[in-house]
């Protein structure tokens, strides 16, 4: 029982410091990249407003590498298919 409280206590303070990471980004598109990327929901890539930003989120969460060939900087596409492989 106690290994349960404290696995329930350390998961919930993991994701309250992740929380806390990326709240305090100033920029909202990074912002919602990081929530997106540490939380794993899709929604947060939907609020960026920077579709090479928007598209590289979309492909790191869907582990698809069609969202990487939208993306118009050669230097961002290049990475993002680069951490897809």
């Amino acid at each position: 029982m106690k290994h349960l409280i404290f696995l329930i206590s350390f998961f919930f303070f993991a994701a309250h410091a992740v929380e806390n990471n990326c709240k305090s980004i100033q920029d909202s598109d990074k912002k919602n990249y990081c929530f997106a990327t540490e939380t794993k929901q899709r929604s947060f890539c939907y609020t960026i407003a920077d579709s090479d930003l928007k598209n590289m989120c979309m492909a790191q969460l869907k582990q698809q590498k069609n969202y990487c060939y939208k993306i118009f900087s050669d230097e961002i596409q290049k990475e993002c298919l680069k951490s897809l492989k």
